[in-house]
């Protein structure tokens, strides 16, 4: 994410995720990403239909960068 905002002239980062993949969800928004919605029946997998979270962060609510190291070491 930080590294596509410093880099792209893009407003927008999407990413989906299972409904039932919590660990997924939490990390999306622990990075300040936004559940917009369900995608009903998104995925086949292991002979079953399943639903899919959306997820955005748009380039105004990222506020800096927080993987990218600003001060690296030598």
């Amino acid at each position: 994410m930080d590294y596509l905002f410093l880099s792209k002239d893009i407003v927008r980062i999407q990413a989906g995720t299972d409904v039932r993949n919590k660990a997924s969800q939490k990390v999306l928004e622990n990075a300040g990403f936004v559940r917009e919605g369900t995608i009903r029946k998104s995925a086949f997998n292991k002979g079953e239909w399943s639903d899919g979270y959306i997820y955005s962060i748009l380039r105004e609510e990222w506020t800096e960068p927080r993987i990218l190291d600003k001060n690296p070491r030598s």
